[in-house]
């Protein structure tokens, strides 16, 4: 039986990510399920001095007026200005609805630094979320920084932005937990000693929910192999978004730290392998 753990501060993770606030009003944080994105989010909205507001996407949503209905919502019960105008993007952006939405965020971090943090984007439809975000980083609008977190890469110009020094990308090396901080997360549940901490990130590699589940574990039963909990938490959070087919392509794939077209092609021996590798 798992047991619950205490959560630990990650204060080299947030003070990265509130650098990169000073400068920039895009901050895109991407890694897969179980590196404690969310949690980093939180975290950063209590401490970075700004007035915050959050947008949690749910999955289930197929129709890009549901998602703006939704935020819309979201965003009133928060007090965010003039969110009652937002159902209007779940319609085709006009360009004058667009400036106008930039101006009245600009007039409003005018008063106050504001942070608008997005959760789980990746479950957003259609392409007006994109169209925003990155009009707000070209905009450079001061005081304000629309924080996305996701696990995939969202569809917008990232690397024009990154170049131009309009946005930041951070992917789960920044979340991967160090040596250190396992320690420390250890230690904050009462478990001293070396031995079991070594293991736990070693198996886990640094993965915030797998460590987790070996600290969990550990406190349960003395055991850090938590490998049923993990082989779930994996199925049910990464595996199980994927067909088949898909499933079968990134474990053959996951064997490599990295390859090029040609050898992804080799290593699947398929003859539809160049068109899944690009997907």
């Amino acid at each position: 039986m798992l047991t619950i753990i205490r959560q630990l501060s990650r204060p080299r993770v947030v003070n990265a990510l509130m650098q990169a606030m000073q400068e920039l009003s895009l901050l895109v944080v991407s890694a897969a399920p179980g590196y404690g994105k969310s949690c980093i989010g939180r975290e950063l909205a209590k401490l970075c001095g700004r007035k915050s507001y959050s947008i949690s996407i749910p999955s289930g949503l197929s129709e890009e007026r549901q998602l703006w209905q939704l935020i819309s919502s979201q965003l009133s019960a928060q007090g965010f200005p003039n969110a009652s105008d937002l159902p209007e993007f779940g319609e085709q952006v006009e360009p004058v609805l667009l400036r106008n939405l930039l101006q009245h965020w600009k007039e409003c971090s005018e008063q106050y630094p504001v942070l608008l943090l997005i959760d789980d984007y990746q479950r957003a439809p259609g392409q007006n979320l994109d169209l925003i975000i990155e009009a707000v980083a070209r905009e450079r609008i001061p005081n304000l920084c629309v924080v996305v977190l996701t696990r995939e890469r969202p569809n917008v110009h990232l690397e024009d932005l990154k170049i131009k020094g309009l946005a930041a990308y951070f992917d789960q090396e920044l979340l991967r937990f160090t040596r250190e901080e396992a320690v420390e997360l250890f230690q904050l549940n009462d478990v001293v000693g070396l031995q079991p901490v070594e293991e736990a990130w070693r198996i886990s590699e640094g993965w915030a929910a797998v460590l987790c589940m070996s600290l969990s574990s550990y406190i349960s039963d003395n055991t850090i192999e938590a490998t049923v909990a993990i082989d779930k938490f994996i199925a049910e959070t990464f595996l199980n978004d994927y067909s088949e087919k898909e499933q079968t392509t990134l474990l053959r794939l996951a064997a490599l730290d990295s390859f090029t077209l040609e050898q992804g092609v080799f290593m699947l021996n398929v003859p539809d392998a160049a068109f899944r590798i690009r997907n």
